[in-house]
């Protein structure tokens, strides 16, 4: 049986601002596209993703006077 991996936000976040880490977990998802494991990540978690990166756009987007 393969290994199974569940990422959490601050997992996520690490891989998409390249901090510290993020090679492991582009390690994990590298091993799941070749089929040797699996990578999932929660509803929940994908809830919050979402909202904090649609704080930020928005954030973005107040900043260059589009409200």
């Amino acid at each position: 049986m393969s290994k199974g991996y569940l990422l959490d936000t601050p997992a996520i976040f690490t891989l998409t601002d390249n901090e510290e880490g993020a090679d492991v977990v582009e390690e994990l998802l590298d091993e799941a596209k070749k089929g040797q494991s699996s990578v999932q990540i929660s509803a929940m978690t994908a809830m919050e993703l979402y909202y904090v990166t649609s704080e930020e756009r928005g954030e973005e987007g107040r900043g260059r006077g589009k409200d």
